[in-house]
Formats: structure tokens, C-alpha cells, sequence
């Protein structure tokens, strides 16, 4: 991964129930997850408890729930992300 400071991280994105509304002050977050490729780990059983995870720009990542395509999504600098993979690797 390439190293991305923290401070490309522009915050949350509201998403709320019927889509992205556009509410950052970045629109192009929301605009890039509607377009984002989205992957989920080839060890995922039967689908039904599983994390979607788009490379973005910037070196961020997105995790949203699989289940739920369009609801949220958590935005996460790459040092957020490898962080987050370094605690799940610990479990």
C-alpha cells in the first residue's frame, strides 16, 4: 500500500437509507463509492456475514457491509487501514 497521510481522510459520508445524498465537503468520496469496485475475501462462507472492502483514492480504503450495499460505508486512510487489518491479524 502506499503511504497516504491522514489528513487526505476528508471524514464521513452520509449515505443514509436511500443512497449518498452528497452531504461532504468532498463530493467526490460519494461519487466514488458509487463507482468503486468492491471486493470481499475469498474465505467468506456463505455470504451471509460478510465486509466488502474498494481501494479509493488517496490510498483509502471503504468497508461497508455486504448485505447492505447501499448503507454506510466506513472511509479509512491507509494508516487507519493497515492499522485495522494489524488488530484483526492479532484475534
Amino acid at each position: 500500500m502506499n503511504p497516504c497521510p491522514a489528513d487526505e481522510f476528508d471524514g464521513p459520508i452520509d449515505r443514509g437509507p436511500g443512497g449518498p445524498t452528497g452531504r461532504s465537503l468532498d463530493r467526490s468520496p460519494a461519487r466514488e463509492l458509487d463507482t468503486a469496485l468492491w471486493t470481499k475475501s475469498s474465505h467468506s462462507g456463505s455470504g451471509d456475514q460478510c465486509v466488502e472492502v474498494a481501494a479509493l483514492s488517496g490510498a483509502r480504503r471503504a468497508v461497508r457491509d455486504s448485505k447492505d450495499p447501499r448503507g454506510p460505508a466506513l472511509l479509512l486512510a491507509s494508516g487507519e487501514w493497515r492499522a485495522m487489518l494489524d488488530s484483526v491479524a492479532r484475534l
